[in-house]
């Protein structure tokens, strides 16, 4: 064997060990990435929530009772996404799921009332969910 040989040789085993070192590190850092997306998934709930609060402060709830039922179910749907968030917290997979079915019934109610659907702001509602299950499917990698 050539000097030239046992370098390439040398290089290439290197090459490997770097790559599996490497593949390594990917793998053990999972259980802080599912930490991670589960931290964002809070932080974006808690974010939401004070959005929705910063409007019902500053414009007052109007007294559901006397509201079109329209009205009525989006309140009663932003209390399920609100939900949502909160079992997030602890369960990510079931507060996912609950924020996500709480924003889609929001949106049937928008399509079956005005034959849209939401836009604007509101797919914010939607971000604290998605990072939930997000969260779970990372900790179930593990």
């Amino acid at each position: 064997m050539t000097r030239a040989d046992g370098r390439e040789r040398l290089a290439c085993q290197c090459h490997l060990i770097v790559e599996d070192q490497a593949m390594n590190v990917a793998l053990d850092s999972s259980p802080h990435q599912a930490a991670m997306a589960h931290w964002f998934a809070r932080i974006s709930a808690v974010g939401v929530f004070a959005f929705f609060m910063l409007f019902a402060l500053a414009e007052g709830i109007p007294p559901l009772a006397q509201q079109p039922l329209r009205v009525q179910l989006f309140f009663a749907l932003w209390g399920v996404m609100f939900v949502g968030y909160a079992i997030g917290w602890r369960r990510p997979l079931f507060g996912g799921l609950t924020s996500l079915l709480g924003y889609g019934l929001l949106n049937a109610v928008e399509l079956a009332t005005n034959h849209r659907l939401l836009g604007g702001a509101f797919w914010l509602f939607a971000i604290p969910g998605v990072l939930y299950l997000i969260a779970a499917w990372r900790a179930s990698r593990n």
